[in-house]
């Protein structure tokens, strides 16, 4: 699997002015899984690929986010907030680490998150045009 994320994560702090921050990753990951279906080829080159149902599984999904609040000027209380909503959306089986900071010069706020944990997925039915070389 490869992914490219962005999310946007609006907030607002304590001075009433609505904000949003920015991040966004670009991550591999690896996994297998298995589908239950049929086949059928009745030319010599073009069939038919039917499925019902699959699952798949990965391990060790490290996914590293970066970006910012490009209006700045948060309190350290609101980037502990900050940290405690990007950490608090609830994705089961995740774990969610955020780490807030100012840029020296007030603006932006800068925001790294890592999500880690493995990842799973369940596919329902498909039917495909085949090709065979």
């Amino acid at each position: 699997m490869n992914m490219e994320l962005e999310q946007d994560y609006p907030f607002t702090p304590s001075d009433g002015q609505p904000h949003v921050a920015t991040v966004s990753s670009k991550f591999n990951a690896f996994g297998g899984g298995l589908m239950l279906g049929a086949q059928w080829l009745p030319k010599k080159h073009w069939g038919v690929d039917f499925w019902i149902i699959g699952a798949y599984y990965g391990s060790n999904l490290d996914a590293k986010f970066h970006g910012t609040d490009p209006i700045g000027g948060l309190t350290p209380q609101d980037m502990t907030d900050l940290e405690n909503v990007i950490e608090g959306v609830d994705l089961p089986g995740y774990t969610i680490d955020a780490t807030v900071t100012q840029d020296p010069s007030g603006k932006p706020t800068i925001v790294d998150a890592t999500l880690t944990g493995n990842w799973y997925g369940f596919r329902g039915a498909g039917i495909c045009l085949v090709y065979r070389f």
